[in-house]
């Protein structure tokens, strides 16, 4: 069965001139619709066809398509698959089925072809296209004229209104296709519109959202810093306590030393002793000192650590960081004095604990090389 390869516009021009019969059988995507297309190529049904008349025009439409939107604004479509019998002579839907194997479209083929034929035998010999009706001999003119003499004015008129009205149903339905074109254009520009304000929208959101990350970063890093310099602050606070308490029990220590001095030479005129304890306990009055004794002081993770270190005067420094390595297990730290301000560095490992003013004794802080740097941020 060959389908008709054209539109509806021109599937109706053509059935309006021969006064056929447009056929059309209207389907969806749907595995359903494929097999119930199939029917129509079958020998049987074919031949049901072109058995009936020559005049029978055959189209498919698909549902989505332009020409499924012409024919649903002038025939509507209720249900999908679906058969309709349009006459061509008058523009009418004379019959629909809603098929659903192959019995109901063999049925459906005969009872609308059947109706079709009715209507057309009954109508006037000229409404009918010259190739489907054989011309009538001289001597039957004036018969059939005779005949049809009473009625065939009004139904010429009727038939001339039947193709104006359906011209004008046509010439409507194409404008009304444009114009759902036209919406479905303006729909899809709307639809473009919002998405794409909604794609600014989202990406507002989202550099508002990196904004308040680094803000947040920010006063993160901010009170970190802080903390490391109340933590300093308070570290600082405590060397300073330990060294001024050193402070007044060294002067201490050397005032009772000078008054046992004193009192021993009044009393007994002896020289005062010239040794030194390893203690730090009494001084001897001579400044002739020939040992270092160094107090180190390390704020752990445990807490604050005191140790001592004892070295010989003219012993390099380099001895007391070795010595604060081994006690601390650091690799990298910063020996600073507070009084004078010091950072000793590797140029002061070759200088003698005398030159460096750490003879009889000095107090060290021990700074870790990643707290220093922070220090150095800092101040």
């Amino acid at each position: 069965m060959a389908w008709f390869d054209g539109n509806v516009d021109e599937a109706v021009k053509i059935c309006r001139q021969r006064a056929g019969l447009l056929t059309i059988f209207i389907r969806d995507s749907s595995e359903e619709s494929q097999k119930l297309e199939g029917i129509f190529a079958e020998a049987d049904v074919a031949s049901l066809v072109r058995d009936k008349h020559s005049d029978i025009l055959l189209l498919k439409i698909i549902q989505g398509t332009a020409n499924f939107d012409l024919l649903h604004s002038v025939y509507p479509v209720t249900s999908i698959p679906m058969i309709q019998f349009i006459d061509g002579a008058n523009g009418m839907l004379l019959y629909s089925v809603v098929p659903s194997g192959k019995d109901d479209i063999v049925k459906g083929l005969t009872e609308g072809i059947d109706t079709w034929l009715h209507q057309r035998a009954a109508l006037p010999t000229t409404n009918l296209s010259e190739a489907s009706v054989p011309r009538p001999s001289s001597s039957s003119t004036t018969t059939t004229t005779v005949v049809r003499n009473d009625d065939s004015t009004t139904t010429t008129d009727q038939a001339a209104d039947s193709q104006a009205d359906l011209q004008t149903r046509v010439a409507r339905a194409q404008e009304r296709a444009i114009e759902i074109r036209k919406q479905k254009e303006r729909e899809a520009e709307r639809l473009q519109r919002e998405k794409e304000i909604q794609r600014r929208k989202d990406g507002q959101l989202t550099a508002e959202a990196e904004r308040a990350r680094q803000v947040y970063q920010a006063e993160q890093t901010r009170l970190e810093i802080e903390k490391e310099r109340q933590q300093e602050a308070a570290h600082r606070q405590r060397v300073l306590d330990n060294l001024r308490q050193d402070k007044e029990d060294r002067e201490r220590r050397i005032r009772e030393a000078k008054e046992l001095a004193a009192g021993g030479t009044s009393i007994n005129q002896s020289p005062p002793s010239t040794g030194a304890t390893s203690s730090g306990g009494n001084l001897p009055a001579s400044t002739d000192y020939t040992k270092a004794r160094i107090q180190f002081r390390y704020e752990a993770a445990e807490g604050m650590r005191n140790f001592i270190g004892e070295f010989e005067a003219d012993d390099l420094f380099g001895r007391a960081v070795e010595f604060v390595r081994k006690e601390t297990g650091l690799k990298k730290f910063t020996l600073r004095q507070l009084y004078p301000r010091k950072d000793f560095t590797d140029v002061e490992g070759k200088i003698s604990m005398r030159d460096l003013g750490l003879v009889p004794n000095g107090v060290l802080l021990v700074i870790p090389a990643v707290r220093s740097m922070v220090l150095n941020l800092i101040q």
